[in-house]
């Protein structure tokens, strides 16, 4: 009769699973704003937020280099365009590829890449409220190496 007894100290809280859904919610935000209050107090985060708030931070950077990386990309491009041929066809090939990635209305007026981002934010949100650590390949291994 005592092999019944659960280990409910592996759930996660709802406080904790809505801190978690919050830190990708807010593209890493309220996970900065976490790790300085848990510095200030002294206190360490619980593991399970702690792997949300440093996957949050982690894709919210991405999302940022990315960005950088394409307007980097179009600005190279609109001064190559002062170079007839080179200029012409690379100009060509990109914009053809950034319109349909980053331009062309899909669903709900929203690009490619943009319903792939916020498809992605609405999975984590969901997965942490339900108390799992979501799974984003490559990411999420590196970021349990890390913590």
């Amino acid at each position: 009769m005592g092999s019944n007894v659960y280990n409910f100290s592996k759930i996660p809280s709802m406080p904790e699973r809505v801190l978690s859904a919050l830190a990708y919610f807010s593209c890493g935000v309220v996970g900065i704003i976490l790790i300085i209050i848990a510095a200030f107090i002294k206190t360490n985060l619980k593991p399970f937020v702690k792997f949300n708030v440093y996957q949050s931070i982690f894709i919210a950077f991405l999302f940022w280099a990315l960005q950088v990386t394409f307007d980097l990309i179009v600005g190279i491009l609109q001064f190559l365009n002062i170079i007839p041929f080179v200029g012409t066809l690379l100009n060509s090939f990109f914009h053809f590829l950034f319109y349909y990635l980053m331009g062309f209305p899909l669903l709900f007026s929203l690009s490619l890449l943009s319903l792939l981002i916020i498809l992605l934010i609405l999975y984590l949100t969901i997965m942490s409220l339900l108390g799992k650590e979501p799974y984003v390949p490559f990411i999420s291994s590196n970021i349990k190496r890390f913590i």
